[in-house]
C-alpha cells in the first residue's frame, strides 16, 4: 500500500514490518510494495523538510526559506500565534492580544 504521508501519518498498514519468517510473498508483506511504500514514505519527508546542506547545532530550529527550502535558524521569523513557556532573547516586531507572565527586562512600543 502507498504511503499516505504527508496528507495523514502512516500506519503499520502502510509501512508493514515484516519480521525474520515472515512470507516476503504474503498479503501486505509482498517485498517489492513494501521497498514501495518505504521510499514513497521518504521522498515525502525530503519533500516536506526541503532541501538543505547544514547540520542542527545547539539552540536552532529548522525553519522554511523558501519553496522547498529549509535552513537552520537561532532567530526564527514567525507569523501567526506563538506559545512558549519562556522566552529567552529580544522578542522584536508587533505584539498583539493578551500577555501573561512575568515580564523582565526593557519593553518599549505603545
Amino acid at each position: 500500500m502507498p504511503t499516505a504521508y504527508p496528507t495523514t501519518l502512516d500506519t503499520s498498514a502502510e509501512q508493514p514490518s515484516p519480521s525474520a519468517t515472515t512470507d516476503l510473498d504474503g498479503p501486505g508483506y509482498e517485498h517489492d510494495i513494501v521497498h514501495t511504500s518505504h521510499s514513497g514514505a521518504i521522498i515525502a519527508i525530503e519533500t516536506k523538510l526541503g532541501s538543505t546542506d547544514s547540520n542542527a547545532v545547539a539552540d536552532t530550529v529548522l525553519g522554511g526559506t523558501g519553496a522547498s527550502t529549509s535552513a537552520w535558524t537561532g532567530s526564527p521569523t514567525l507569523s501567526g500565534t506563538v506559545t512558549a513557556t519562556t522566552f529567552i532573547g529580544a522578542v522584536t516586531g508587533n505584539i498583539t492580544g493578551n500577555v501573561t507572565g512575568d515580564l523582565t527586562g526593557n519593553v518599549t512600543g505603545n
